[in-house]
């Protein structure tokens, strides 16, 4: 059986990111949707992927900060 690959998209809620995001989905790539602090815009790109048969995590937070 042939693994499965997952991406981790920052700003994957919105535009770019967004757009990325979906486009690895369609692509059969699960994802991990990261957003700065809007959880409803990820959900919602997480819900598109979902719909594309592949599997998502949402994590919220700034990757900027060590902590």
């Amino acid at each position: 059986m042939k693994p499965m690959k997952t991406a981790l998209i920052t700003g994957s809620g919105k535009n770019i990111g967004k757009a990325m995001a979906l486009r690895l989905a369609k692509d059969g790539l699960n994802l991990v949707i990261h957003g700065g602090s809007d959880r409803d815009a990820c959900e919602q790109t997480a819900h598109e992927a979902e719909s594309l048969g592949v599997r998502t995590h949402i994590t919220i937070g700034d990757l900027s900060k060590r902590t």
